[in-house]
């Protein structure tokens, strides 16, 4: 299998000796190879496997041409000439070499667990990838350890999900998706949905490599940490390539956990994210949307947050109801560039506990934006608050700061668009994260910086939304 365009190499351009990583040295640019184009297609030439019927056994059954593929020594191809519902009644045959798994598409064709069986396992030395496909209804088996990893896919090797559709599947560590140590995940243009975990509602990663691009995550529960993804450090290992996690133009909604992170858990990981919505996820403890902690001993629970809108997250019983970075253990360092944190309605409590560094964020929170405390929200650089609990932001009322209801305003996640007259617009004189690198686009994909105001000089705006279609007073449309 083809490895992605990006070069995930290029992420430890950034670390430090201590193996911590420098968000200094980062900046959009170096955004650990991001790069949000599909995968190339595998090396594979010859006729394809085809599914012929529903048996789990036999010739032309799905179970059987897996065997097929592993022992083939060469890349394989398994194609469907079937439409409906595929239930095994166990896990498939472990994926030992290189498979493509061609479905007709996700209304065409699932693969079901019938909530008695998980669906399948990459092994080590396996290379799996599924298009076009729906992964329904695995199962994890209680008591059984070994076989409560992602009821749909327990990944132990390479694994590329595109365009597939994973819903209802329950297990204890990932209710969709497990990423084992030195595993690597891609998932493209997918949704995941509906799924349940103890840890990781639809995703969980144990110092493997994840990356979610272009895909939807809603409505997952967790009855502990990370109600859509948890990633997680339990050996302590430093932040490099292999154990990253990319979340690119992706939307987390509606997800839950019953204790934290209701859209992402990270525990002593390096998470950044880019181009992507956390929206009305819910943590009935701290971080509603994200909770990141560190690991005793080891590195920072790190997240960079860039071109992104946090918006109507919620903590009910604790606090950041946004972001809750705080830790009792270890350490955490969380980067906001160009993000924007709303709750317009308010009653989530604050939006942001610390430690948080925010550069040209906007933050417009109803029920307060900055926790109190010794771990404080620290402005880099030309961020906007709602009111006076963030020490060293420029502040704005909510209605000065006139966000419009999050929605979509083009690009491929929601967002909040700023109305006329805002003060976060050409608020900014550059829109540079760092010293030297510069935000060429919003959140949307909009170029930055758009003379928002029309005073003929083109500024930055503040927040993930470059407003580039206001209406003057004079009555002229920009």
């Amino acid at each position: 299998m083809s490895r992605p365009a990006h070069d995930p190499v290029r992420c430890t351009d950034a670390v430090a000796s201590d193996g911590h990583r420098n968000f200094n040295a980062i900046g959009l640019a170096g955004l650990c190879g991001l790069v949000l184009g599909l995968l190339a297609a595998p090396a594979w030439a010859g006729t394809p496997l085809v599914v012929t019927n529903f048996d789990d056994s036999g010739p032309g059954s799905l179970r059987a041409h897996i065997l097929s593929a592993n022992a083939a020594g060469t890349p394989q191809r398994i194609e469907f000439a079937v439409t409906g519902v595929i239930v095994p009644t166990s896990r498939l045959p472990e994926i030992t070499g290189d498979v493509t798994l061609q479905g007709p598409g996700i209304d065409g064709l699932s693969i079901s667990g019938n909530h008695a069986t998980g669906l399948m396992k990459v092994g080590p030395t396996g290379e799996l990838r599924v298009l076009d496909l729906s992964l329904v209804d695995g199962q994890g088996q209680p008591g059984d350890f070994v076989d409560n990893f992602g009821a749909a896919v327990a990944n132990h090797g390479r694994l590329v999900l595109e365009r597939v559709r994973l819903r209802g599947n329950v297990a204890v560590f990932g209710g969709a998706v497990s990423t084992a140590p030195a595993a690597w995940t891609t998932i493209i243009d997918s949704e995941l949905a509906l799924n349940t975990a103890h840890i990781g509602g639809a995703l969980y990663s144990e110092n493997g490599r994840l990356e979610v691009f272009d895909s939807t995550l809603h409505g997952n529960h967790a009855h502990a940490e990370g109600g859509a993804i948890a990633a997680v450090n339990p050996d302590n290992r430093n932040h490099d390539a292999t154990n990253e996690v990319l979340i690119g133009r992706s939307s987390l909604r509606f997800n839950h956990a019953d204790s934290r992170g209701g859209g992402l858990y990270n525990q002593g990981r390096l998470v950044i994210i880019q181009g992507s919505t956390f929206e009305g996820n819910q943590a009935l403890d701290s971080g509603g949307g994200i909770r990141s902690v560190g690991v005793s001993g080891g590195p920072a629970g790190a997240t960079a947050i860039y071109n992104s809108t946090l918006s109507g997250n919620l903590a009910p019983a604790g606090t950041g109801s946004a972001i809750d970075a705080t830790t009792v253990q270890g350490s955490t360092q969380t980067l906001l560039f160009h993000v924007t944190v709303a709750n317009l309605e308010g009653g989530a409590g604050w939006a942001l506990r610390g430690p948080i560094s925010a550069r040209h964020s906007l933050l417009a929170d109803a029920g307060g934006n900055c926790a109190p405390g010794p771990h404080l929200i620290t402005n880099l650089d030309g961020s906007l608050a709602s009111d006076g609990s963030c020490p060293g932001f420029a502040q704005a009322t909510l209605a000065q700061l006139a966000l419009a209801p999050l929605a979509d305003n083009g690009g491929p996640t929601r967002t909040h668009a700023l109305k006329p007259g805002s003060a976060a617009i050409d608020s900014i004189a550059g829109c540079d994260d760092s010293e030297t690198t510069s935000h060429t686009d919003d959140q949307r994909g909009v170029a930055r910086p758009v003379d928002g105001d029309g005073d003929g000089i083109a500024l930055c705006d503040a927040g993930a939304y470059e407003a580039n279609d206001l209406l003057f007073v004079s009555g002229f449309e920009h």
